[in-house]
This record gives structure tokens, sequence and C-alpha cells, in this order.
């Protein structure tokens, strides 16, 4: 699932060392400048996608001490698909 976010991440790094990677890629500042371009925010949505994935995954496979984490991850994936969605739409 990770592969398919389709960043260009070090291969062959420990589990931290994809995570402070990531945590470099998904900056706020990051963010906005991703979402300036539509090219960047069909990126953010299908993005989204996977974490929605990511977040199945982990409910059916992890215990209830990771339930709040899940839906977390869920809120924020569908928050970002939403404002994609409206951003395509346009002002109404």
């Amino acid at each position: 699932m990770v592969a398919r976010l389709r960043l260009n991440f070090s291969k062959g790094g420990s589990s931290a060392d994809l995570a402070a990677e990531m945590d470099r890629c998904f900056t706020s500042e990051e963010i906005a400048k991703r979402a300036l371009t539509a090219q960047g925010r069909r990126a953010m949505f299908r993005e989204a996608g996977v974490l929605l994935e990511m977040a199945d995954y982990a409910e059916r496979n992890g215990g209830a001490e990771i339930a709040p984490l899940v839906a977390r991850l869920r809120s924020h994936a569908l928050a970002i698909r939403m404002g994609t969605l409206k951003k395509r739409a346009g002002p109404r």
C-alpha cells in the first residue's frame, strides 16, 4: 500500500526511516503547495484513497488499542477527499 502512494522514498530503509521521510513529505507547507495545482489535488485524492485502505487493513488486523488511530486516519483521509472534490467542483 505504501508503494501505491507513488513517493520516491529510499529503498531498503527501516520503518523508522520511512516514517521520517513521510513526515518530511507531508508537512503543512508541502501539502499547501500541492493543493494549489489540479495535478497535486488529484494525487492527494488518490493518496487519500490509499490511506482509507490502510485504515481498513489496520481495523481488520489490529486490536482495540489502535481504534483511535484508525479513526483519525480515516477522518483525515475523508477530509482530504472531500476537500479536493469541493475544490474541483468550484464555488457554488
